[in-house]
């Protein structure tokens, strides 16, 4: 009895406070949303070569990187990769260390498909991983699929992973769309990774960088003419709370060809502040954007 009315208790605390739990499901990434911030990329390490691949021929090279997968990026899986004389993947596949002790002969080697467009090798099927989680309860078990992209040549490369499946979902209030982004593909969802919220109903989540449906995770935002927040994310992102914001979202508008450039200020070569508005002056101009490495 007394339980239930701490339960109850709990419960009337949270409405009072606006909150909301809204669960979420998983579905695979795909083309259900454009995002375009740079995937994490692992360097490649040599590895030493030992007796552990008798198979292959004397003169292939070994590398290998570790996965940032989990509550312990030190003790994520790892994969493996042989390349020939001329930097090519050997077989056309790799081998994969789930638990990340070295041991890559445990499990089958993963085929690879060729990807023109981004000069690498991408795997045929998403690599899937179980992780041990430190939550506030205990340790537990989590786990996530990635897509991998193998980028490698005669003097090493690198690893880049992309989640296989997202979590979306619907906010009540204005039937808005959202998307939990695991923006270090680390198979855990928190304050460093994101939210995207279908703000123009076209059925698809703009992450990009500059996007007006991108947010921080506890970044306020807009749900009709009312600002909320995440109050909170399961770590697997089954699951969000949904607070009103004390912090007011400010409203966010598209910029389309044809709207006026919007006025912004940046350091001249000489180190002095120039405002775009002073140089364009009222006359038609070309930015021409450009770096030195």
């Amino acid at each position: 009895m007394k339980r239930r009315l701490l339960l109850i208790l709990a419960l009337a605390l949270a409405c009072g406070r606006g909150e909301e739990r809204i669960a979420t499901r998983s579905e695979p990434a795909g083309d259900l949303f454009v995002h375009s911030p740079r995937a994490p990329r692992l360097t490649l390490e040599r590895a030493e070569r030992g007796d552990r691949f008798p198979e292959l021929s004397p003169v292939a090279v070994l590398w290998t990187a570790r996965l940032p997968i989990g509550s312990d990026p030190e003790s994520g899986p790892a994969i493996l990769a042989a390349t020939d004389a001329s930097g090519l993947p050997i077989d056309g596949r790799v081998w994969i260390d789930p638990l990340g002790i070295g041991d890559f002969l445990s499990a089958d080697p993963v085929p690879l498909a060729p990807d023109s467009e981004s000069e690498g090798y991408f795997w045929t099927d998403p690599a899937s991983f179980v992780f041990p989680v430190a939550g506030v309860s205990g340790t537990g078990e989590g786990s996530a699929s990635f897509r991998l992209l193998l980028q490698i040549g005669e003097t090493g490369g690198r690893v880049r992973f992309y989640p296989a499946e997202t979590r979306t979902g619907v906010f009540p209030r204005g039937g808005k769309r959202f998307l939990l982004y695991d923006n270090d593909r680390n198979g855990i969802y928190d304050r460093a990774d994101r939210l995207v919220v279908d703000a123009n109903d076209d059925g698809t989540f703009d992450g990009n960088r500059n996007s007006i449906e991108l947010y921080a995770m506890d970044e306020p935002f807009l749900l009709g003419d009312a600002s909320y927040r995440l109050a909170s994310v399961a770590w697997d992102g089954s699951s969000v709370v949904l607070a009103r914001s004390r912090v007011e979202a400010e409203a966010r508008r598209a910029l389309l060809p044809g709207d006026p450039a919007p006025d912004f200020t940046l350091p001249r070569t000489d180190g002095e502040p120039m405002r775009f508005a002073e140089a364009r002056a009222g006359r038609p101009t070309l930015l021409s954007y450009w770096a030195t490495w």
